[in-house]
């Protein structure tokens, strides 16, 4: 599950690059056209079919690699007529969630991409490096406080990267993925009290079951 995590904390940054983009580009032409509405109206509906995919498409994504099932808030439109259902899509919440969660998404994706990159890349580094010090420049890794040569003192870098490895790049790993999906469930899936809810009538359907058996 580790593993699954750093690939989907690492794809967090590329698909949030192309839901924001999307959302901001669709968002900021239906503003400018806002003055002639008739040609705004095309835009704003194309911005909720694009969110609605890229909702759905993370929802996968979550339930694919982090096996976290995220339930689809949005109800089926029931008004008649396209001028209705036009209308309807500003009246759901949940469709207003998903397009924050694309907003959203960007800056967090930075945050869990970067912290990624550098907890295991620099874990890794530093437990490499008695198999490569000797090969940079004098011989010496240089840091801002301190240089190490090939010795003791890359020995015990080794040291610190592998507690890295093993104990801290996996928790953060884990604590990171934790957030993303904390986020994922407040913007993509259903108010809190609607899954406990739901939840209670699975749980009273299961007990009348058992009962009538």
């Amino acid at each position: 599950s580790t593993w699954w995590t750093v690939v989907h904390l690492l794809l967090d940054l590329w698909v949030a690059v192309v839901a924001f983009t999307v959302v901001v580009t669709l968002g900021a032409t239906a503003l400018g056209l806002a003055i002639t509405f008739p040609l705004a109206v095309p835009v704003v509906w194309l911005l909720f079919v694009a969110s609605r995919g890229l909702a759905r498409l993370e929802r996968s994504r979550y339930q694919a690699l982090l096996d976290v099932d995220i339930a689809d808030p949005v109800p089926p439109l029931v008004a008649a007529g396209w001028w209705g259902r036009w209308k309807e899509r500003f009246t759901v919440r949940a469709r207003w969630r998903e397009l924050a969660h694309q907003l959203v998404s960007l800056p967090l994706g930075i945050v869990t991409f970067v912290a990624t990159v550098v907890v295991w890349c620099g874990s890794i580094a530093l437990l490499a490096l008695p198999l490569y010090v000797s090969a940079l420049p004098d011989g010496t890794a240089r840091f801002h406080l301190f240089d190490v040569g090939f010795g003791l003192g890359a020995l015990a870098l080794a040291l610190v990267g592998l507690v890295g490895v093993v104990v801290v790049a996996p928790w953060a790993t884990l604590r990171l993925g934790a957030l993303d999906v904390a986020v994922a469930r407040r913007l993509l899936g259903p108010p809190r009290r609607s899954e406990l809810e739901a939840r209670v009538d699975a749980l009273e359907s299961s007990r009348r079951a058992a009962v009538g058996s």
